[in-house]
């Protein structure tokens, strides 16, 4: 699910144009078209292909270049623009959150665009 401005959720479609790259997606808020949605690229995950522990995602191709890298998008600010470390643990270890950052450093992303999001006192239920 997304979240708006306002603090309410939405719920998230994504789609895989090509079946042969499913790495390669477009995610948006299902009440918009398909052509608004953004570019959403699993780079890496890992540890196993069969156990997704972590992964990179950027918001498409890497198009502009950086301090220290290539950054997603085309610098215009609106879709296809962003790079994210993810992890199922919500407070990952240092360690993970190192590796993936050299990980994303080896795929040439500039990391100076990466903003930390603070997870500590979230509650995460369950059944989603």
């Amino acid at each position: 699910e997304g979240m708006d401005p306002m603090g309410e959720d939405f719920p998230l479609k994504a789609v895989i144009d090509d079946l042969s790259d499913p790495s390669k997606l477009k995610v948006g808020p299902e009440f918009l078209p398909e052509a608004l949605y953004g570019p959403y690229w699993v780079v890496f995950a890992g540890p196993t292909q069969d156990n997704y522990e972590y992964g990179i995602v950027s918001g498409g191709p890497p198009m502009v270049t950086g301090e220290d890298g290539c950054i997603a998008g085309d610098g215009t600010n609106v879709n296809g623009e962003g790079l994210w470390l993810f992890s199922k643990d919500p407070e990952p270890e240092e360690g993970t959150v190192q590796m993936l950052k050299d990980k994303a450093t080896e795929l040439g992303f500039d990391l100076s665009v990466l903003q930390p999001v603070v997870h500590e006192g979230c509650t995460y239920p369950d059944d989603q």
